[in-house]
């Protein structure tokens, strides 16, 4: 009987790969930040790896791959999707969970993150992982998605979902400020003007600034 190997990239202190091992799996983990996976080796003493999937040296196959959170910040998904579809067994299955384009919060540019090179919808997601030669197995879409996938022929795919991501976050934005003027901001102000006392958090304040004058 052989165990069943799993690899988590991105796998921080190695949280994730330290649950899969204590159910009896070979677990192992990818970290690129070397202070993380030093650590997780120290109190797992499991494997984890540091390091770049592309310039990282594996030994062997694995049943099962995840990325959480971490294809977003792949600056070449494509180059990563074809070196873990090699990295995965014929019957293994990859799982990938990413920040939905049509799903942010609050301001666009908020949600917005420098570190993310990419961001997905659930075609878009889809798209990528077929050109590289996966088949989707499940697809659950909500503020992330999320894909399970296993190998396949590598497909051409069109997608054309420009105009359709503009219009969910015209929509998105529109909605975001219509709710802060018609609602939050009222409510605001009902609360500080019945809630909260001025005066008295100006004693407090000036009590403060005595004491640590």
């Amino acid at each position: 009987f052989r165990k069943k190997r799993f690899l988590d990239v991105g796998c921080s202190a190695g949280y994730l790969p330290f649950i899969f091992h204590e159910n009896g799996w070979e677990a192992e983990g990818l970290e690129p930040t070397a202070t993380f996976a030093e650590y997780g080796r120290r109190k797992f003493g499991m494997n984890i790896m540091t390091g770049l999937v592309e310039n990282t040296k594996f030994n062997g196959k694995y049943s099962f791959i995840t990325l959480i959170h971490v294809f977003e910040h792949l600056t070449d998904p494509h180059s990563v999707l074809r070196k873990l579809r090699n990295l995965l067994a014929d019957d293994g299955v990859l799982y990938i969970e990413v920040p939905n384009v049509h799903e942010f919060y609050g301001r666009f540019e908020q949600s917005c993150d420098i570190a993310h090179p990419y961001y997905y919808s659930p075609a878009t997601l889809s798209a990528v992982l077929k050109v590289n030669g996966f088949d989707i197995v499940k697809l659950v879409s909500g503020s992330s998605v999320r894909v399970f996938a296993k190998k396949g022929t590598p497909a051409k795919v069109k997608v054309n979902e420009y105009e359709k991501t503009l219009e969910v976050l015209r929509k998105l934005r529109r909605n975001y400020y219509l709710k802060g003027y018609f609602i939050f901001t009222p409510l605001f102000d009902r609360f500080s003007r019945f809630v909260v006392n001025h005066a008295t958090i100006a004693k407090i304040l000036k009590k403060l600034a005595r004491a640590y004058s």
